[in-house]
């Protein structure tokens, strides 16, 4: 298992090889975009 860190949550999560990242933000229930990503992605 792999370890991703996520610096501006403080979290440390744990993911298997080859999981799809995206999918692993979406189910930590963490935020993908800051507020400039939100306003410039539609």
């Amino acid at each position: 298992m792999a370890t991703i860190r996520f610096i501006r949550e403080d979290l440390e999560v744990q993911c298997k090889p080859g999981e799809n990242l995206r999918e692993l933000v979406i189910r930590e229930n963490l935020k993908l975009y800051g507020l400039k990503g939100i306003l410039g992605n539609c």
